[in-house]
């Protein structure tokens, strides 16, 4: 107790590591890698248990209830934390140890506090004896406190086996998924294949002039991850809450036009029945996955936000519309410092909720003065340090945007992966509908990898069109 409070704890927790370290082999190299002093479990009976296991780890003795329970029965420490029946209760407090790692951290920290306390009082109490070298005091105090800190972020960084394992995990998971990748899906089958889909923890810039169609692509990743269950929090800093939902009601409309939702209403009764069917219940079916918000300038108050709101709702992924609108709330040299520092905070945002990030990112002007208009790294308007950050940067371009009539490749846009940390870039061919501002699959496509194979397809499009 401290001054009539209780002392930091996490009794529930400390008995989940527990239970999981008798449940699941893979659990102990976790914990160990994070916990070493038993000291650092509040109950008596979970520092006595977790002792017991260092032991017998050390000893390269199997652990499990029946050979825990054996072993504290003949060394006499099973009376001292309640017998088998309490040892039993213990194995089924949890199913698996998913959240181990979690779990250790908020124990750890429980710990770091208890000892805070203890060392701030013993300090108290010397600071008033008027025998005591005050310098040895503070130099004691020193010394106690830098191993503390040593203690808790030794138990906050694992060893490489911590890591191996998580590596293993992924690996295992990508082997036996249907699909061929493990993360959040982009909306495009090729995409998906080409990027392995959006993982946490990556920034994903998506670079492209206006009128290209960045909005309308973010959106359309942003309705697949909803319908694949991932919550989704769309950023925008140019439209309203208001329009970004009209925009996603374009999305799920099968026939109606995009300006039917912004400027001309629905006129026909066709038009307001197929808005009922079909528009607005999968639009509010959405509600549980997605959250819409408007907001520029400082990108700190921003992931306060977004931090509070995965602890609140969860968050699975975050969209940013766009990057060039906000800023870091200090004052840079230039322009491009600015976008630099809010290029670095973008990163830090999606590593720290440990989610996808896709950034949408204006191009310059330069795009429009070369011959081929198809975008390049160094057309990221005052990039500075995108390149560094990002992960993935893909570009949009659309031939019909820039050729008009001429253009072979009509209703089509590329979706040009040009930097992927991890994987190869390429390319992958999208329809685009222009009448109702949306990205869609276009099955024709799927495996064609050149732009004169692009062309044929068209070419064959059209002459189905025509006759």
């Amino acid at each position: 107790m401290s001054e009539g409070r209780q002392m930091p704890k996490a009794i529930d927790l400390e008995e989940s590591i527990l239970s999981s370290m008798l449940l699941d082999t893979r659990a102990m190299p976790r914990v160990m890698s994070m916990i070493q002093d038993p000291s650092v479990f509040y109950g008596k009976e979970h520092e006595i248990l977790f002792q017991e296991f260092q032991i017998m780890n050390d000893a390269g003795i199997e652990i499990d209830l029946m050979t825990v329970a054996q072993r504290m029965k003949d060394n006499g420490k099973l009376d001292k934390v309640g017998g088998v029946k309490w040892l039993s209760n213990l194995s089924r407090k949890v199913s698996s140890s998913a959240h181990i790692d979690s779990h250790c951290r908020i124990v750890l920290d429980k710990w770091l506090q208890r000892e805070l306390i203890r060392g701030s009082a013993d300090m108290h109490v010397k600071a008033f004896d008027s025998d005591v070298d005050v310098v040895d005091v503070l130099t004691e105090h020193q010394k106690a406190l830098d191993d503390l800190v040593i203690l808790g972020t030794k138990g906050k960084r694992p060893d490489l086996m911590h890591f191996i394992q998580q590596a293993n995990e992924e690996i295992m998971a990508l082997s036996a998924s249907e699909h061929g990748f493990n993360g959040i899906p982009t909306g495009f089958e090729e995409l998906n294949r080409l990027t392995g889909g959006w993982r946490p923890g990556e920034m994903i810039v998506i670079g492209a002039r206006p009128k290209m169609g960045k909005t309308a692509l973010a959106t359309r990743m942003a309705k697949t991850a909803v319908g694949a269950g991932y919550k989704t929090v769309f950023v925008s800093g140019e439209m309203t809450e208001k329009d970004m939902v009209k925009r996603m009601m374009a999305l799920e409309a099968p026939t109606l036009h995009a300006n039917q939702f912004f400027l001309h209403g629905l006129k026909k009764d066709a038009y307001l029945e197929e808005y009922h069917k079909d528009v607005l219940p999968s639009i509010e079916a959405m509600n549980t996955h997605l959250r819409v918000l408007r907001q520029t300038g400082n990108i700190r108050p921003l992931k306060m936000e977004l931090m509070s709101m995965k602890t609140e709702w969860g968050l699975d992924m975050i969209i940013l519309d766009y990057l060039q609108l906000y800023d870091v709330g200090q004052k840079q040299s230039n322009r491009t410092q600015e976008v630099s520092e809010v290029s670095r905070a973008v990163k830090n945002m999606a590593l720290d909720l440990d989610v996808p990030v896709i950034a949408l990112a204006q191009l310059s002007r330069e795009v429009e003065r070369r011959p081929n208009k198809r975008p390049m790294l160094s057309d990221l308007k005052e990039s500075g340090s995108i390149e560094q950050d990002a992960d993935k940067i893909i570009f949009i371009y659309r031939d019909e945007y820039y050729m008009k009539d001429e253009t072979k490749l009509p209703g089509i846009a590329e979706v040009i992966v040009e930097v992927q940390r991890n994987g190869a870039p390429g390319m992958i061919y999208t329809g685009f509908d222009s009448n109702r501002v949306r990205f869609h699959d276009d099955y024709r496509f799927h495996g064609v990898d050149s732009q004169a194979q692009a062309e044929l397809v068209c070419q064959e499009v059209v002459r189905e069109t025509v006759f």
